[in-house]
């Protein structure tokens, strides 16, 4: 199957001035055109989306989204660095290649962003009279370990757990005033987006953090924020998705001000107090 740049090769000399336009545009914008919603990248080619499209479909593709996937593709490849040859052979090829690529994880996540998105879930986060927190299957941990550091900063965060029935009842009572913050990497299940279509149909603000590929298969949030999870093996690595929640964390504290050390004090109030092996001897 030919590659993009193969195809605009091909199909170059048949371009009308607009598709010519919008290849020079795609050509030297991958980044935004690999992670661009399909009016985003119209705008910034000053074109209509019923144009993008049909320049997609010139060059053989089904539309926007199959043209997209190609272009992530590209920039995958190209940002994978070849693995020299290790002088210290204290340390393993398959270490080094699952560090390279977490750190082109990070990468292209951090490129996908976009500050008004961001700052929009955390004002979510810090508004939200509840958060509740949503992960199936390998996003489980994801959402406990986001239970974990927001329930430090604010109250009123909830983890769903009753997950082992048809439906979560826990999040039923979910009104437009809560916040869902949740995690969805493949393979999503269809209760998930099932639920948060409900969740969206009620008016409750949802924030998704979610893999680049599954945000094309119908699973929506107020708020999208995508990441790269591409894995050294047949495993995806969660190490983008940990960056945004220790993010949103850091600057959910920002926005707490001094509500966060009180919660925090009561917190430690409340802890079961250390053996003292001078007061609790054993008889």
């Amino acid at each position: 199957m030919p590659s993009f740049f193969q195809r605009l090769n091909e199909h170059s000399s048949k371009f009308s001035p607009a598709h010519k336009t919008a290849a020079g545009f795609f050509l030297y914008h991958l980044d935004e055109a690999a992670f661009n919603t399909l009016q985003e990248t119209a705008d910034a080619v000053g074109m209509s989306t019923t144009t993008i499209i049909r320049f997609a479909r010139q060059l053989g593709y089904e539309g926007y989204s199959d043209m997209q996937g190609d272009i992530r593709d590209i920039l995958l490849k190209k940002s994978l660095p070849e693995i020299p040859e290790l002088e210290d052979h204290s340390l393993s090829k398959t270490l080094t290649e699952t560090f390279q690529v977490d750190m082109q994880n990070l990468e292209l996540t951090l490129k996908a962003q976009k500050q008004s998105d961001l700052d929009q879930a955390v004002r979510y986060l810090a508004e939200g009279k509840r958060i509740y927190i949503v992960g199936m299957r390998t996003s489980y941990a994801l959402a406990n370990y986001a239970f974990i550091r927001l329930g430090q900063l604010r109250r009123n965060v909830q983890v769903i757990t009753n997950l082992a029935g048809a439906y979560p009842e826990e999040i039923v009572s979910a009104t437009k005033d809560d916040v869902v913050l949740a995690f969805a990497f493949p393979r999503i299940s269809r209760l998930t987006v099932a639920m948060l279509n409900w969740l969206r149909s009620k008016q409750v603000p949802v924030v998704l953090i979610t893999s680049v590929t599954s945000m094309q298969e119908g699973i929506t949030g107020n708020v999208i924020i995508p990441c790269q999870v591409v894995g050294a093996s047949y495993q995806n690595s969660f190490v983008a998705p940990l960056s945004i929640l220790n993010y949103l964390s850091t600057s959910l504290a920002k926005v707490m001000g001094k509500t966060s050390p009180a919660l925090l004090k009561d917190l430690s109030d409340m802890a079961i107090p250390s053996f003292d092996w001078k007061r609790d001897q054993y008889p």
